[in-house]
């Protein structure tokens, strides 16, 4: 195999790689905050992703690009598991206290 082919493949796979990891863009519908309220484990995944694109590919963006993104169904999902998070959190903390309490009754 010359070079050029081994440049070619290697691209391909790289590629094929890359569009197995979901990004917070990666989305066809806006889910709500109530449903971000009742799914934790999903709320700390997305808003961490969301985090992560925000600080980085989302900030290199004119402002103009930014404020349309947030009205897209990736924005809003963001922006509901980010406002959700610190109350799924404190729930998480107050059932933890809860269990640990209920051990000494």
């Amino acid at each position: 195999m010359t070079n050029i082919a081994k440049t070619i493949v290697s691209l391909a796979v790289f590629a094929a790689l890359g569009a197995c990891q979901k990004k917070p863009t990666d989305v066809a519908e806006a889910k709500s905050y109530q449903y971000y309220l009742e799914h934790g484990e999903e709320t700390k995944t997305v808003a961490a992703k969301c985090s992560e694109f925000e600080q980085n590919e989302l900030s290199m963006q004119p402002p103009s690009k930014q404020a349309a993104w947030r009205e897209t169904a990736a924005g809003i999902n963001c922006s509901n598991a980010q406002g959700a998070k610190p109350y799924v959190m404190l729930a998480e903390l107050q059932k933890k206290r809860a269990e640990a309490a209920a051990k000494y009754k």
